[in-house]
């Protein structure tokens, strides 16, 4: 029953019914019995997902020990523990356990079901989520290749889980600036699914969203407005204009529109984000989210002429505490403000400043980093 309360939502029952489930096992069959461990290891996944992670975390390590007395080390159904376990180190941070967890994972799997099953696919897909968080990239790479390929020939090329290795695969080229490969990988994404998934799916609107940030970081603005018009129009259809992803996508239009020239379309846009984002519940607020609003609304304003409501767009930024990968941001816009102001010598030391943050960061012919180089170069010292 536990199961069946949990798949309906009702989590309060669900988990009444697993801890009656454990007390009988624990009656009939004893505490450490295999039948009792498995159970205590489905109250630990509810743990989970309701974010209890201290408390599934014991579970699912009091689950694995009683398995492995009865069971050995390398019994199969020891993986549903483990990767419990190894989800819920991930979730806290304790990366390195949590892969050499599911490692453990992806060693029974394949000595029980061979190489190329599809639950050692999975196994391969959550390794390279691990390493993703890592910044492990080669490592997590190879596994969400290993997991698309995998999949491609077991399942078929429009199952699902082939547009989830894709996506992350592309996901992870983005974090590393790689955003001519994450855009063909979008692309690909889209043209597979084109007739399997509603545009307005969550998975059709992060696909398309992900690839107008492509484009936009390729300098390709015309292409990159295109694409986050239409998926803000997708996202109003469905009633999430004023979500996190609907105000994501406001600021990417803001900057597309920026980067075409075209200001008042760009001052508007991310005007609207900043509107959602004050309407928002502060439990669900990220300064990050806050500062990029008010960084690329400063560049607007820039742009149009009002330095003084630049300036206040920036110090808001700073309150907010952006992450240091949003740093040269600020201090570029900060940089183009000095020259305003005729502080021109600040401005430059600042503007290659930025620059150099930049380039730790962005790929030769990004739009950024192009961006700044252009200033540079018609604001010569």
């Amino acid at each position: 029953m536990g199961n069946v309360h949990e798949t309906a939502g009702r989590h309060d029952e669900a988990e009444a019914a697993y801890g009656e489930s454990i007390a009988i096992y624990e009656a009939e069959r004893g505490e450490d019995h295999p039948l009792t461990a498995l159970v205590r290891s489905d109250l630990a996944n509810l743990h989970y997902r309701r974010g209890k992670h201290a408390v599934a975390i014991g579970g699912h390590r009091r689950a694995l020990a009683d398995l492995e007395r009865w069971l050995g080390p390398e019994h199969p159904e020891l993986t549903y523990p483990l990767l419990g376990l190894g989800t819920d180190l991930a979730v806290i941070g304790q990366l390195d356990e949590a892969r050499a967890v599911v490692g453990r994972v992806l060693t029974i799997r394949e000595q029980a079901l061979g190489a190329e099953h599809p639950d050692v696919a999975i196994v391969h897909n959550n390794l390279g989520s691990i390493d993703s968080r890592r910044r492990a990239w080669p490592e997590a790479l190879a596994h969400y290749e290993r997991a698309l390929a995998i999949w491609q020939r077991e399942l078929g090329a429009s199952d699902p889980s082939v547009a989830l290795a894709l996506g992350n695969i592309a996901t992870l080229h983005f974090k590393q600036s790689q955003y001519r490969e994450a855009a063909a990988r979008y692309e690909e994404i889209l043209a597979m699914t084109k007739d399997s998934v509603d545009a307005t799916h969550p998975q059709g609107v992060a696909v398309r969203y992900n690839l107008g940030n492509a484009l936009r970081k390729l300098g390709r603005c015309d292409e990159a407005a295109r694409v986050l018009a239409e998926v803000r129009a997708l996202v109003e259809a469905s009633g999430d204009a004023g979500s996190p992803t609907g105000t994501a996508i406001l600021v990417g239009l803001a900057t597309a529109e920026r980067c075409r020239g075209r200001l008042d379309e760009a001052l508007r846009a991310g005007a609207l984000a900043l509107g959602h984002l004050a309407a928002a519940e502060p439990s669900t607020l990220r300064s990050t989210s806050i500062a990029t609003v008010r960084i690329a609304l400063a560049e607007i304003e820039l742009e149009r002429g009002d330095p003084r409501a630049a300036a206040e767009h920036l110090e808001r930024a700073a309150e907010a505490g952006p992450e240091p990968r949003l740093q040269p941001l600020l201090d570029l816009a900060r940089a183009k403000l000095l020259w305003r102001t005729g502080k021109r010598p600040e401005a430059r030391a600042l503007a290659l400043a930025a620059r150099a943050g930049l380039a730790r960061v962005e790929p030769e012919g990004s739009m950024d980093l192009d961006g700044a180089d252009r200033w540079l170069a018609e604001h010569p010292g």
